[in-house]
């Protein structure tokens, strides 16, 4: 669905899993502002359930989302991270490059075990090639599938609903689909929702 995430929050069911990939910092104008998305999202996950949101490298940005964990007490359980090889810029000066992101891990009160069975899935820490190289890339922000798939099998049952607010080019719903769970997305941008639809998801007015 086309739609502004807080508003289309509001009107989402409670779901298993919320799995989502929102704007860095670098493309909003608060980000202290912007974060006030997540305590909403976290009130539509069950006590049985999980969430995994992508952040940026940037200190500014990861402090602004551990502040409103804080502030909400929010079950922030671990810092996962995604790093990739495959994908660098000019080399910096002064700093180092920024070859992964953040993934935020929280766990529901009531959850069950990770269903987990490959060891190597279990490592905080995934090395995964960005997809920013790949012919399958379609949009500038999009995630690797494996990638996606894994949190998804880990956190849920077949039969079970992921929601992501901040859809993008329908990775997460596509991956969710296609392991047998119910997804439910929505993207602000009409330009990008288009390129979800071509890939195969189905747009709710």
């Amino acid at each position: 669905q086309q739609s502004d995430a807080m508003q289309w929050i509001k009107h989402q069911p409670q779901c298993d899993l919320l799995l989502t990939d929102p704007p860095f910092m670098t493309d909003v104008p608060d980000i202290s502002q912007f974060v006030e998305w997540l305590p909403l999202a976290w009130s539509k996950v069950k006590s049985t359930g999980r969430a995994y949101v992508f952040v940026g490298a940037y200190p500014a940005e990861l402090r602004a989302y551990l502040n409103v964990c804080e502030r909400h007490n929010l079950p922030l359980a671990q810092v996962l991270t995604w790093t990739y090889r495959n994908t660098m810029g000019p080399a910096p000066k002064m700093q180092y490059f920024l070859n992964y992101q953040a993934v935020l891990y929280f766990v529901g009160l009531d959850a069950g075990e990770l269903d987990c069975p490959l060891l190597t899935e279990l490592c905080a820490s995934q090395d995964m090639a960005h997809p920013a190289r790949s012919i399958e890339r379609v949009y500038q922000w999009q995630k690797p599938d494996d990638l996606i798939e894994g949190y998804i099998r880990h956190a849920t049952k077949a039969g079970d609903l992921v929601l992501d607010p901040f859809a993008g080019s329908g990775t997460t719903l596509l991956a969710a689909a296609r392991l047998g769970r119910l997804a439910r997305g929505c993207e602000i941008k009409s330009d990008v929702v288009k390129i979800a639809v071509e890939r195969g998801c189905i747009r709710h007015e």
